[in-house]
Order: C-alpha cells, then sequence, then structure tokens
C-alpha cells in the first residue's frame, strides 16, 4: 500500500507538535507482516514486523520497526509504534530507539515514476500457435 510516513520521534525522543507539522513525510510501500523466519517460526503470536520501502527498487527508505504495533486507527491514517535499530558507525555499533510513525494513504502518484514501457509486438507470439497438449503438435 502506498503510504505517505511520518515519523514522530528521533533518537527516542518525542517530537513536539510544531516539529511534526513541519516534517516532511517519506513516501513509500508500507509493509507490515508477523510471518518472519527464525526463531518465531512456527509460534503462536509472533510479534509484527513493520518496514517501508520504495515501490520501484525496494530500498528501504527507514529504518524497520521491530517488533511493530498499530497503536491507532482513524480516518486521518494510523500510528504504528516499535523499536528501530540505527547503525551509528561501519562497525557493529547498533543502537534500538523507540520510534513511532504516522501513517496516511498516499494521496497522488509517486514522485519521479517512471514511464511505464509496452512490451513490442514482435516479441509476443499469437495465441493460435500455441499448442494446447503436446498430441496437438
Amino acid at each position: 500500500m502506498l503510504v505517505d510516513v511520518v515519523c514522530m520521534r528521533r533518537r527516542g525522543q518525542k517530537l513536539a507538535r510544531e516539529q511534526l507539522q513541519a516534517e516532511q513525510p517519506v513516501r513509500g510501500e508500507l509493509g507490515l507482516s508477523a510471518i518472519r523466519p527464525g526463531w518465531y517460526q512456527g509460534k503462536r503470536d509472533p510479534p509484527l514486523m513493520a518496514w517501508l520501502v520504495h515501490p520501484e527498487r525496494m530500498d528501504h527508505l527507514l529504518p524497520s520497526l521491530d517488533p511493530a504495533r498499530v497503536t491507532r486507527i482513524s480516518s486521518k491514517g494510523m500510528v504504528i509504534i516499535g523499536m528501530e535499530e540505527v547503525h551509528l558507525t561501519f562497525k557493529r555499533n547498533v543502537t534500538a530507539y523507540p520510534q513511532a510513525w504516522w501513517v496516511r494513504p498516499a494521496a497522488g502518484p509517486m514522485p519521479e515514476t517512471p514511464q511505464v514501457r509496452e512490451p513490442r509486438r514482435s516479441a509476443l507470439l499469437p495465441v493460435s500457435n500455441v499448442p494446447l497438449h503436446s498430441g496437438d503438435v
């Protein structure tokens, strides 16, 4: 689902209302799933994981929230809370901070969306030339 996400915290600290209104939303495809490999596989009620990726390149736009929980749903959107892991350096120095996302359905197309090309007609085979069974050849 194409959404606009506003991060409601910075390094675990809540942002003031004025800062939230000034924040530029990040647009991408929202993923929210309890299906995950590893230790949680097959367990009852595994925690959710939330992520935001670019719709065409599948690059992560924000650090994932793990575990994630939807705390509010309204006509203005929803709020997802969780822990985000932030890599401070190139070494294995990782810190987890609490984070909250304000998620709204995107209004309008994705910016910088390339035009979709039509396939070449010469690359398409006519349906009448394709045998349905091996005995039809």
